[in-house]
């Protein structure tokens, strides 16, 4: 059996949640690594011997299974002793405050499978100009030529030709 361990940057971090009014504290993700079956995080952080604390997020013991899904580039918010998802677009998206995963920023919705209709568009956020637009894709998984671009309108919240 082994155990996983997330390495935490030893400074804080505030989090601007999606609801634009509050924020949380979290440490960064640095490095994930893997301990034996008898290691906690107090010896993890001692065997390591780098300063930084080391946070268990996933084991193999079928007894007491445990994961919480920490990605290298997240944050590990100790109130919550819960890890976040990676911000794939931090100069736009904010963390939803309930389920800890990143998204486009209120109104928009979060990228899912239900946004792809089946399995026939690939939907994208972009920066500039800020929106959610799909992509008509083939059976394959390729996007279709000519493009067939729709764009989400969040007023009346459906799909638009561009």
């Amino acid at each position: 059996m082994a155990k996983h361990f997330a390495k935490l940057d030893n400074s804080d971090s505030t989090i601007d949640l999606r609801d634009n009014s509050s924020t949380v504290v979290g440490k960064k993700v640095l490095n994930i690594v893997e301990g034996h079956d008898t290691d906690d995080e107090a010896s993890m952080a001692a065997f390591m011997n780098d300063g930084h604390a080391y946070k268990e997020y996933w084991t193999e013991d079928v007894d007491n299974p445990r994961g919480k899904g920490a990605f290298i580039d997240g944050y590990y918010i100790p109130s919550l002793d819960k890890f976040t998802n990676v911000n794939l677009s931090p100069n736009t998206w904010k963390l939803d405050g309930t389920d800890l995963i990143y998204g486009p920023p209120e109104p928009w919705p979060l990228i899912d499978f239900d946004l792809t209709d089946n399995d026939t568009y690939y939907v994208i956020w972009e920066e500039n100009p800020n929106r959610m637009i799909r992509k008509q894709i083939d059976a394959d998984g390729n996007i279709i030529t000519p493009e067939v671009v729709q764009v989400y309108n969040t007023t009346t919240q459906t799909w638009e030709a561009e």
